[in-house]
Parts: C-alpha cells; sequence; structure tokens
C-alpha cells in the first residue's frame, strides 16, 4: 500500500479539493513529512482488492451524477478544467489548475479498492470494500493510456484512478457498473489520501469521467448539465487538441 497525505483532502473525507487548497500546497509539505515519518495513527488490516465482472455503466455513471461535485471552486467549463489553463490567484506568484493530467484509453479492468472507518482526518481504520461499517468505499478502476497530457507520461503503463461509491449507490452494482465502461477520457488530479493506493482520482467529485462513442463523440454522462459545461468539446479528438494547446493564464480574485 502507498500512504499518501490525507492533508492534501478537503470536504468529508473524500479527498476531494479546489484550487485554493492547490495555493496552500507548500504550506502543507513540512506537515506531510511529519505525517508520514510519524505515521496516521490508522489501521490498514484487512484489504481486499477483487477484481470485478463488467455491470451496467449507466447504474454507475447515474449515482456519480446524483452526487455534488463537491468543491467551492469550480472550472466554468471543461476547457477550463484542462491542466493546461492556469490561474493566478489574487497576487500568487504561482499559477494553478484544476486538474494535473488528461488520460484516453481503454478500462481494462476495476477492482475493489479500500473501505474506510473514519473517525477524524488522521484518525481510521482500512477495511474491505463490501465492509458494512465502512463510511467511504474506493473503486479502482485501470485504463491503457493511449494518449495523455500533463502530469502522466503518454509512454506510461495503464494508470490507475479511484473512485468514491456514492453512498446512496449499492457497493456492488456500482462497482461492476464502473467495470462495464470501456473507452474513456478521464480529467484527473494528483489528490493523495492516506488511506487509498492511487493518489489519481477524477476532478469535481468523481464528475469528470468522460464516455467516448465508436464515432469519437464524446459525452459527460456523470455531469449535471454536461452539454452547456462541455462547450466546444464534443470529440475525443475536440479534448485531446484543447488539452495540448500553449498554456493559457487567468487572472482571479482572491475568495
Amino acid at each position: 500500500m502507498t500512504a499518501a497525505p490525507r492533508g492534501f483532502t478537503v470536504g468529508t473525507h473524500d479527498g476531494s479539493g479546489d484550487v485554493v487548497q492547490l495555493l496552500r500546497l507548500a504550506a502543507l509539505t513540512s506537515a506531510v513529512c511529519a505525517v508520514l515519518v510519524a505515521g496516521c495513527g490508522s489501521s490498514q488490516s484487512g484489504v481486499s482488492h477483487d477484481a470485478v465482472r463488467p455491470g451496467d455503466p449507466k447504474y454507475a455513471l447515474t449515482q456519480l451524477r446524483s452526487e455534488s461535485t463537491g468543491d467551492e471552486l469550480q472550472p466554468a467549463n471543461l476547457r477550463k478544467a484542462l491542466p493546461n489553463y492556469q490561474y493566478r490567484v489574487g497576487n500568487a506568484a504561482k499559477v494553478v489548475s484544476f486538474s494535473d493530467a488528461v488520460v484516453v484509453g481503454t478500462v481494462t479492468h476495476v477492482r475493489e479498492g479500500n473501505g474506510v472507518i473514519w473517525r477524524d482526518d488522521q484518525d481510521f481504520t482500512v477495511v474491505d470494500y463490501t465492509d458494512a461499517k465502512a463510511d467511504t468505499r474506493s473503486a479502482l478502476v485501470t485504463m491503457t493510456v493511449d494518449e495523455a497530457t500533463g502530469a502522466i507520461d503518454p509512454s506510461s503503463r495503464p494508470v490507475t484512478f479511484r473512485v468514491i461509491a456514492p453512498a446512496q449507490a449499492d457497493p456492488e452494482r456500482f462497482i461492476e457498473g464502473l467495470a462495464g465502461l470501456q473507452r474513456i477520457a478521464v480529467v484527473l488530479r494528483n489528490d493523495p489520501n492516506a488511506a487509498e493506493t492511487t493518489p489519481w482520482r477524477p476532478i469535481l467529485g468523481d464528475h469528470l469521467i468522460c464516455v467516448i462513442a465508436s464515432d469519437g463523440s464524446l459525452t459527460l454522462p456523470a455531469f449535471p448539465d454536461a452539454t452547456a459545461f462541455q462547450g466546444t468539446i464534443q470529440t475525443e479528438k475536440a479534448l485531446t487538441e484543447a488539452a495540448t494547446v500553449p498554456a493559457l493564464t487567468e487572472q482571479m480574485p482572491r475568495p
């Protein structure tokens, strides 16, 4: 298991974050190092990582759609959510973005990740995905890397990202639904979490999972008001082109 700093998360134990959070990254570095050295006061026994059979992807995406996107600050559209669309907040010297990578490929398999019983941000117990006492459950989605931009190299091996099962969803139907996905594009953030085995997670509360049809058209079934959010990015080609143009920077007022 790879230990990752829980302190990078925002929201109720789900690993979500926002642009303001990224600005705090430097200040958190020393605290993260202390956590990794001292430990997290957690228990990580009894973990199961079983592969699951493919199910109905519509069920999984519908369940995600019913969930909040989580972050208070959100990009106005898909173009502004990509890693090469940057923001300068106030007088900050560094620019930030909502995401770190875009990956296009095919889902190869999905495994049960960790179930977690939370007592506090740094006080938790890792259990099986199917444990009835788990407060959160992570599905681990592995996909090929056919195209990639940002922090993931196009020549990388298959990448694995995590998706948090919505509280109202049937955990088994949900993870099987994710396993039923085929060709997708995901907009990912490097969002480490001490209770998880992969730092990668789709931004905006796992909503940025794009489904690619056989004709190359692209949809966002998990995203509310997806048509308006996508704007002119309606195909796989349009997404990859948007993600590879030179970086643009937008000035934002400090919240």
